[in-house]
């Protein structure tokens, strides 16, 4: 078990938690075993080195909302900033995200662990594995989500954002929604690597993500299942499991989106409706045939569903306003959805 402290060192091994196969309930979690750090130091003795005060919150601040990428029982260590002590469950959630917000940049995330909160300086991702006693792991940058698939994606390849002994409720791929899924052809394959795992899910359609087995022999083959509706679906459970080597989404947008599912945010956004960006036809680039219509948007809050095309586009305002006119161009119907900090245009048919 990583627990959330100072300069955790990179070769170190998880303890494995008690889970389920795949398709099963999970077991009751085992006992939490602290992970030793640098000289034998445990979370209390990195908080110790590290006695930055409790944090005075900001009430003007903790009320921005806050895009956070977060998921449960998965730890990830990293620099800690300092420790709070919050409610059990959701309400201590969103108390530990609101102290995240007053310590603004000084703060990259946090971890909830019953009622201790530790609100993180810096992750390091390079120690990372699933951790049944973790309530919520929170990143505020989608760098640091990215940073953390990329890190686990070992033999799976490029292109796929990984989780390590944790397993995801889902439906088999294909196509319909999470009520009434349709499933392709064949979405469970004996004899896989977690390579050839990937290739099939990049040609399966309807493939959100993979899960791999773990093999019987170490780097042998295994069982690859082709998976969509990652929470939503019918199949499975979530949570770590002895059982599985491999979680992989299929792409940035796909990593994206599921650490959005479980995000918080205090408060909820606000929406701005009318004209969030009057001069896209002035801003628009040439060649772009902007009509200047208006939007109703709604910022830091992410969305999913049948897409057009992606595009690149500067970063800020500027970039807004040309993603919006790229929507302009669209004969249909148009989404323009897009991620500020890689500067991202996502164009969608229509949303989910």
């Amino acid at each position: 078990i990583f627990n959330l402290v100072d300069k955790l060192p990179a070769a170190s091994t998880a303890a494995e938690a008690t889970a389920a196969a795949p398709g099963e309930e999970p077991a009751a979690a085992a006992a939490a075993v602290p992970k030793p750090g640098i000289g034998g130091n445990n979370v209390t003795d990195a908080l110790a080195d590290n006695p930055d005060p409790e944090p005075a919150i900001d009430e003007t601040v903790t009320q921005q909302a806050v895009k956070y990428y977060c998921m449960r029982q998965y730890n990830v260590g990293g620099k800690i900033h300092s420790q709070k002590e919050v409610p059990v469950g959701d309400e201590g959630v969103m108390a530990c995200s609101a102290a995240c917000n007053s310590l603004t940049s000084d703060c990259g995330g946090f971890g909830l662990t019953g009622k201790k909160c530790f609100l993180m300086k810096a992750f390091n991702s390079s120690s990372s594995a699933a951790d049944a006693t973790i309530d919520a792991l929170c990143m505020k940058s989608p760098n640091d989500w990215l940073d953390l698939g990329v890190r686990n994606a070992g033999m799976v390849g490029s292109g796929f954002f990984c989780l390590r002994g944790y397993d995801l409720k889902g439906d088999p791929a294909g196509s319909g929604d999470a009520e009434s899924p349709v499933q392709t052809t064949n979405t469970e394959i004996a004899g896989m690597t977690p390579s050839t795992c990937a290739t099939s899910c990049k040609s399966t359609m309807g493939c959100q993500y993979m899960l791999m087995k773990q093999p019987t022999v170490a780097g042998g083959t295994a069982t690859c299942y082709l998976k969509m509706h990652a929470l939503g679906g019918l199949y499975g459970s979530t949570g770590p499991s002895k059982e599985v080597d491999y979680t992989c989404f299929n792409g940035q947008d796909a990593w994206l989106t599921f650490g959005g599912q479980l995000e918080y945010t205090l408060p909820s956004p606000e929406v701005n409706t009318g004209v969030e960006t009057p001069a896209v036809a002035a801003i628009a680039p040439i060649g772009v045939n902007a009509t200047g219509k208006t939007y109703c948007c709604i910022k830091q809050y992410s969305v999913d569903g049948t897409s057009l095309k992606r595009v690149t586009v500067p970063l800020g305002d500027e970039g807004l306003t040309q993603c919006a006119a790229r929507c302009d161009e669209e004969p249909s119907a148009c989404v323009a959805y897009m991620t500020s900090e890689s500067g991202s245009c996502n164009l969608l048919k229509a949303i989910s």
